[in-house]
């Protein structure tokens, strides 16, 4: 199985994209070269805290 690449400056969507069909993304620099995998663990989490953060934000407008 090959898992798609992505590159060090692509977007937080794009990782998204990716990790519903794979457990972890390559990260490459701008000559293809490899830097670093992203687990689909750590982008979930990422956006587990943003959801937190916005609730919290609500919560304190209400209150």
């Amino acid at each position: 199985m090959k898992n798609k690449p992505v590159r060090i400056n692509s977007k937080m969507t794009d990782l998204l994209t990716l990790a519903i069909s794979q457990n972890f993304i390559p990260v490459v620099d701008d000559h293809g070269i490899f830097i670093g995998i992203i687990r689909r663990r750590e982008i979930i989490e990422y956006y587990a805290n943003l959801v937190e953060k916005e609730n919290d934000q609500e919560d304190n407008l209400v209150n």
